[in-house]
């Protein structure tokens, strides 16, 4: 990713910084918010207006997404380590097939499920 020329310069940057500041957990996502924080500086801009035209540009190319969790209020932050396709499930919050409740956590589980359940309806259901 940082070595593509179709990136401009200041967005390689941005990407680098947001991947060496995503914390490394499961739930592979983080609340823009708390992620943004001091970013501007890094990057070298005056402000985090500044930055929306790279994170553009890198949520076009897609390498990171943006999107809002299922009974969340504030978007979250996905970065990625190779560039997804418009239509991957990756870039947008998945929800659960039996409640529709955020299933992000169970999405990122090996091998990948189809069909995504949350941790209480796939609890529920191995009980039954």
């Amino acid at each position: 990713m940082l070595l593509n020329p179709s990136l401009s310069p200041r967005a390689r940057l941005l990407y680098a910084v947001l991947a060496a500041k995503m914390p490394s957990s499961s739930r592979h996502d983080c609340l823009e918010t708390e992620l943004m924080t001091d970013v501007p500086e890094l990057v070298g801009v005056a402000t985090s207006h500044a930055l929306a035209p790279l994170m553009d540009e890198l949520l076009d190319y897609g390498i990171v997404s943006q999107f809002i969790h299922r009974g969340a209020a504030r978007p979250s932050v996905r970065v990625h380590v190779k560039a997804l396709s418009l239509g991957d499930p990756g870039r947008s919050c998945r929800p659960c097939i039996m409640c529709s409740r955020c299933a992000c956590e169970e999405h990122f589980r090996l091998p990948f499920p189809v069909e995504v359940r949350c941790g209480p309806c796939e609890s529920q259901e191995r009980t039954t």
